[in-house]
């Protein structure tokens, strides 16, 4: 649960954390400061202290430092509030099907977020005489090929025009890098709206 705290004159001191249970926040004051951490934590009444409900409005589900209401994205998952209903995702959770993949990226591969077994996915590499990645695609995106020699620097390059911006055939699908193959070569495939 995130906590964001704003000091007032006067010594009181103003704590605003989420209830996750309602989305709802909280507000939390005490009359003295600093605010006791060991006696008085969590959302339950403090001795001394209060409670009051606060609209939306003051609620950053994302964390991002922009308030919901003035966030176009308040889950952070790469997609409008305004165009998750017609996905039938939850604007205010960033992986509504709960799946490794957020909402977001879903809609980029054109997989379904409210599945939780629809997500995109490598499915095989073969090795035998050239590198072949093995995937489902969709005939609604492209996707290209890329290789890396080095990890730790996370540099990576396209393999080749022939593996680059392809449409996908909707169903199973690869990817093959037919140049000369390094053992050490590592790949990724990033499929991509066309």
């Amino acid at each position: 649960m995130g906590r964001y705290e704003l000091a007032f004159q006067g010594g009181s001191q103003f704590h605003y954390a989420a209830a996750p249970e309602s989305r709802d926040w909280v507000l939390q004051w005490s009359r003295s400061s600093p605010w006791d951490h060991g006696r008085c934590s969590g959302l339950r009444a403090c001795p001394g202290a209060g409670q009051s409900r606060l609209p939306h409005a003051l609620a950053d589900t994302d964390g991002d430092g922009t308030l919901d209401y003035l966030d176009p994205d308040d889950d952070g998952d790469g997609l409008k509030d305004l165009d998750e209903p017609p996905f039938s995702t939850d604007p205010k959770d960033s992986n509504t099907d709960g799946d490794p993949v957020n909402d977001g990226d879903e809609f980029i591969a054109d997989t379904d977020p409210t599945d939780p077994n629809s997500f995109w996915q490598l499915t095989a590499i073969s090795n035998v005489t050239s590198k072949t990645i093995y995937f489902e695609s969709s005939s609604n995106r492209i996707y290209t090929l890329q290789q890396s020699v080095d990890l730790r620097d996370s540099t990576w390059a396209t393999v080749g025009p022939e593996v680059t911006d392809v449409p996908g055939a909707g169903g199973s699908d690869s990817l093959t890098d037919t140049n000369d193959v390094e053992a050490s070569k590592s790949y990724r495939v990033i499929v991509e709206l066309p």
